[in-house]
């Protein structure tokens, strides 16, 4: 098993939440900018899927292919890092995940995962890391709903997620 493999069941759940009602969290929220959703992966991104037919498999597909190897999270060491950078990535997109996990290394923040910044981060302790990274999610989500007012209603939710490790 793979990190990947370590990593994408908690994000599929922090997609889905715990809705026996919605299996696979399909919605299409008109506030939600992505649009329709199913599984994290929206309309939005992907105009050319049938959302609401979307597999679970090919979401895994997708969140491995689109982001955590685009994102090149494989050249960091610590799964726990891995994760929550996907998860930044899934829930507020990828360029501002890979800046975020830059400026709390204190490197340019270009949303590049390159050798340098893998560097930077494979030196860090993982669990003051991942505490750093909580405290900069949060702050952006409070700057995101200052902007967007009608985002509140997505707050609470962005917060408990923003407070699960691995």
């Amino acid at each position: 098993m793979d990190a990947f493999d370590q990593i994408i069941g908690q994000i599929i759940l922090n997609e889905v939440g715990n809705n026996p009602s919605n299996p696979g969290g399909y919605v299409c929220d008109p506030l939600d900018p992505g649009g329709e959703t199913k599984y994290g992966i929206s309309r939005q991104s992907y105009p050319q899927l049938d959302i609401k037919s979307l597999t679970l498999e090919q979401a895994k597909g997708i969140y491995r292919t689109d982001f955590y190897n685009l994102m090149n999270l494989q050249s960091l060491d610590s799964v726990s890092v891995q994760y929550y950078v996907l998860d930044m990535g899934v829930n507020s997109g990828q360029r501002k995940a890979i800046e975020t996990l830059q400026g709390a290394v204190h490197l340019t923040q270009d949303g590049i995962l390159g050798p340098a910044t893998a560097q930077a981060v494979n030196a860090c302790d993982e669990h003051g890391l991942v505490d750093r990274l909580i405290e900069l999610r949060m702050l952006a989500y409070v700057n995101d709903v200052m902007r967007t007012p009608s985002e509140l209603k997505f707050l609470h939710d962005w917060t408990v997620r923003a407070f699960i490790t691995l």
